[in-house]
């Protein structure tokens, strides 16, 4: 059974998503090993999932604590629907407004406050918009639908941070795309389908502390360019504390015929260390024990399965 990338943190691409947040840089990678289950994580380091929404009959986060997502729903026609998102059956939202009048837009809130800090932070989306190609389509606002300012899809088909900085590589309507959006230190960037698409200084998408809110899809009603949304369906929503960044090793998992676990990443991987930790709680990271086999291509461990739970990262200090 191979899980190489499967579930939660900084993973920026899952399987559910096919997705490429499993290559993280600096990202810590772990499995959970519980009654015979495993589980593989992935997060960058400086990067914590804080919440994570599947859309799964509900706009509550499978992270406890998070706050739940909010429905704008103006016209009454928001709902869940089975789709396939890059090859798996799966539930996802879809939300249906019209562009004008901007009141009849429709999309999705979220308040993070207390849980992301407001000039540091990533969010990854896995959606599809169904309208408005080859114009200006709003994804993420954090001006309380005051400003023209945001991130957006351009008439160009790119990403963008409006008014400064722009992508190369094609977005494309009617089709799932993983879209990745990192703030921190002045510096936004920018991922489609796990390549980068820009990097610049930007302080643009901080949140404000007067609104602390977050609005995805759902333009402007105040200032210029009003009108800029397109309908369209989400099948993932994660929001991480800290920047995110898609160039780390990729730590795989096996479970061999005998029962024991085997972790792969690959050779070099110059400066990350393998960690495990029973409870990822806490901060009692410590060096695996066992000397990873290298062939050249691949660093190999095998490790017994435990009597309760086990958590692996690979950690770059």
């Amino acid at each position: 059974m191979s899980l190489t990338n499967f579930a939660l943190v900084a993973n920026h691409p899952t399987p559910a998503a096919g997705s490429a947040g499993a290559r993280q840089l600096k990202r810590f990678a772990w499995l959970a090993l519980v009654a015979g289950l495993m589980m593989l994580t992935t997060w960058s380091r400086g990067a914590t999932l804080k919440a994570e929404y599947r859309f799964n009959g509900t706009l509550a986060s499978s992270i406890a604590g998070a706050p739940d997502l909010v429905s704008v729903d103006p016209l009454n026609q928001n709902y869940y629907t089975n789709e396939v998102v890059n090859g798996l059956s799966q539930q996802v939202f879809t939300w249906s407004g019209v562009a004008s009048p901007v009141n009849q837009q429709a999309g999705l809130t979220l308040n993070p406050a207390g849980l992301i800090s407001s000039n540091n932070y990533s969010v990854q989306v896995i959606c599809k918009l169904t309208d408005r190609a080859s114009a200006w389509r709003r994804l993420i606002d954090v001006s309380n639908r005051t400003s023209d300012n945001g991130f957006y899809v351009d008439p160009g088909n790119h990403l963008a941070v409006y008014p400064i900085i722009s992508s190369l590589t094609p977005y494309t309507n009617n089709v799932y795309e993983d879209i990745l959006l990192t703030v921190g230190g002045g510096v936004v960037s920018a991922y489609l389908n796990g390549t980068r698409q820009f990097i610049g200084s930007s302080t643009l998408m901080d949140i404000p502390s007067t609104t602390n809110l977050m609005i995805f899809f759902v333009d402007n009603n105040l200032a210029g360019g009003q009108g800029e949304f397109s309908n369209g369906s989400i099948a993932l929503l994660r929001i991480y504390e800290g920047v995110l960044n898609l160039n780390a090793p990729t730590l795989s998992v096996e479970l061999s015929a005998t029962n024991s676990v085997v972790l792969t990443w690959p050779s070099p991987s110059t400066g990350f260390v393998l960690q495990k930790n029973s409870d990822v709680s806490t901060t009692n990271w410590t060096a695996n024990a066992a000397i990873p086999s290298d062939n050249g291509t691949i660093k190999t461990v095998v490790v017994a399965p435990p009597a309760g739970k086990m958590f692996y990262r690979l950690y770059q200090p």
